[in-house]
């Protein structure tokens, strides 16, 4: 499955007050935490989400490399409150990273919904995301890759490959944030999802 190519933007945090066009209240406002080795990954991320109904702007991603500091901060801060999901593209870039770290550690703090996917170089039992094993992690790099996405970015071209499995994964999970796993009686039953969905993959 191949998503037509866009032409290249430099899309910053940020919300529109008031009404947004579009807005799907079903869908949840999305922040993607990423290194910033990985914006053609985040890119064809948006990329797909946007295919599926979200409009770009209900997606926060930062592309400009904002940088440490108040300023930062603060841009974060306020791109965080507007959102309800957060979706950590896992890579060993993105682990290397302290502005990962910290924005999932807000995101945790504000009570956020948060995705752990790996986006490619990792795997799910990588000691990296060790921190993030108590959540269900959704390997996006897993074959096969049917899904491709050819983005622009600056002066790089490239096709990033997604696993159609791992991205309805999350569809289903941005569709219901805040959604709750509970255990129940019997080994047949397993974990249940609360939205309705059947039960979860994993343990």
């Amino acid at each position: 499955m191949a998503l037509a190519a866009r032409s290249p933007e430099t899309f910053s945090m940020r919300s529109p007050e008031g009404r947004i066009s579009g807005w799907n209240r079903q869908m949840s406002r999305i922040f993607i935490s990423h290194s910033n080795k990985d914006a053609c990954e985040a890119l064809a991320f948006r990329q797909w989400l946007v295919g599926e109904g979200w409009s770009v702007e209900d997606i926060f991603i930062d592309l400009h490399g904002i940088g440490a500091g108040s300023r930062w901060r603060e841009a974060l801060h306020r791109a965080n409150e507007r959102c309800e999901a957060v979706v950590l593209l896992a890579s060993p870039a993105a682990l290397a990273s302290t502005e990962c770290l910290i924005e999932v550690r807000l995101a945790e703090d504000m009570g956020k919904e948060i995705i752990v996917t790996i986006a490619y170089g990792l795997t799910v039992d990588d000691p990296g995301l060790a921190v993030y094993r108590h959540r269900q992690i959704v390997d996006l790099s897993a074959e096969p890759l049917t899904v491709t996405v050819p983005v622009e970015h600056r002066d790089t071209r490239k096709t990033v490959h997604f696993s159609e499995t791992g991205l309805a994964q999350i569809k289903s999970r941005l569709r219901c944030p805040h959604r709750h796993w509970v255990e129940q009686d019997g080994p047949s039953l397993g974990r249940q999802d609360l939205c309705g969905t059947g039960p979860a993959q994993g343990p």
